[in-house]
């Protein structure tokens, strides 16, 4: 039951930011709704759950997308890994700060990383390609706040119901 509602979570996240939100952007920005459920997976779920879905998730969006393939895989894996490196097992009690600063660091580490090749292969680094995915960040992080008590009762609901 669990497994079923994980992929239909996916799924959603999946069209709705690979459809919706790439039409319709919000103050010329797109938040990364995968990112966001790629980390809420890392708070709430077990650790190979969580490196399956972000390598499943990243794998997905390098298709669809135009960009470098294998980034968002890299990207999405390397915050799994930190995230269990830096977290138990049980994180049922996570502060607000803590998983604000998680997120943030998160954002900050892809769209740096985005930039950066995107940059580099372009052969100039710009301060508006900056100032862009400063933008983009911010767009995360508040969509992250607004979504994250949603996931959090989502998830810990999910583990009741798998342990009943």
């Amino acid at each position: 039951m669990a497994i079923l509602l994980d992929i239909l979570i996916f799924i959603a996240t999946l069209l709705l930011q690979t459809s919706l939100l790439a039409r319709f952007h919000i103050l010329g920005f797109t938040p990364n709704l995968m990112l966001i459920l790629v980390i809420t997976f890392v708070f709430y779920k077990k650790a190979y759950e969580a490196y399956i879905f972000a390598f499943l998730a990243g794998l997905v969006l390098d298709t669809l997308s135009a960009g470098p393939f294998g980034l968002h895989v890299i990207i999405y894996l390397l915050i799994v890994f930190a995230g269990t490196v830096i977290l138990n097992e049980d994180q049922t009690k996570l502060s607000k700060l803590f998983s604000m600063v998680f997120a943030t660091a998160a954002a900050s580490v892809f769209y740096m990383a985005l930039w950066f090749y995107l940059s580099y292969s372009s052969g100039s680094f710009t301060a508006s390609g900056f100032l862009f995915a400063i933008g983009q960040i911010t767009a995360t992080i508040i969509f992250f706040a607004i979504f994250m008590p949603f996931l959090k009762r989502f998830f810990l609901w999910q583990k009741r119901i798998e342990r009943a």
